[in-house]
């Protein structure tokens, strides 16, 4: 979904015409599309109505829209900054470096990472043993 509120499919359904496997798939492969992807994508407007049929209001709809966009920015934030890992991972490695590998050294290392703690990320620095 691009904008506005998401439709999804539940667990509850009704069996309004029930028909064999074989039927469904003729009729089936008679009426997808080549490009079914994009010609049976619902657009924003088609979603409202639906979802207005069954009995959401504008408010309801406002919000569930207010939350995919909320969700959305955070999965484009997340992949953003996934290309920063390797940096991440390589900071862990100095991190290990500078304090011998040990997890209980005598802390004559925890002033040179201090140094570097504005330029990296809080999760290398926030728990220190040594």
């Amino acid at each position: 979904v691009r904008g506005g509120a998401a439709i999804e499919l539940g667990w509850k359904y009704n069996i309004l015409n029930p028909t064999t496997l074989e039927e469904f798939e003729s009729i089936r492969s008679t009426q997808r599309s080549p490009d079914f992807a994009k010609d049976k994508r619902l657009t924003r407007h088609e979603r409202q109505r639906i979802l207005r049929e069954f009995g959401f209001t504008n408010k309801d709809i406002q919000e569930a829209a207010k939350r995919a966009t909320i969700i959305r920015n955070k999965r484009k934030r997340s992949i953003a900054l996934m290309s920063h890992d390797h940096l991440y991972e390589a900071l862990e490695e100095v991190k290990i470096f500078l304090c011998g590998g040990c997890r209980n050294c005598d802390g004559s290392n925890s002033a040179v990472l201090e140094d570097y703690g504005s330029k990296v990320h809080p999760s290398l620095v926030a728990d220190q043993d040594c």
